[in-house]
């Protein structure tokens, strides 16, 4: 099924938009994102485009911090307070 980069980062979770765009820049796939015609509303999958292996990591990686963001930001920060 096809998706924009968006939506398969958010999968499913309501948008955060400084979180997004924090785990966009953590998983360096800013430059991705500017070489696409359509940024972030980029159109992966059937029909849409298709992304490089690398391309797929970052975005693997985005995915990932977007879900488990606060969880880890929490977690430093209690760590920080002992």
């Amino acid at each position: 099924m096809p998706t924009s980069i968006k939506e398969n980062i958010l999968v499913g979770r309501s948008l955060d938009l400084d979180r997004l765009n924090t785990c966009i820049r953590m998983a360096q796939f800013e430059h991705d994102l500017k070489l696409m015609s359509d940024g972030i509303e980029t159109v992966i999958g059937e029909n849409g485009i298709s992304l490089s292996g690398g391309q797929r990591t970052r975005l693997a990686l985005a995915r990932c911090l977007y879900q488990e963001y606060f969880d880890f930001f929490h977690l430093l920060n209690l760590v920080r307070i002992f």
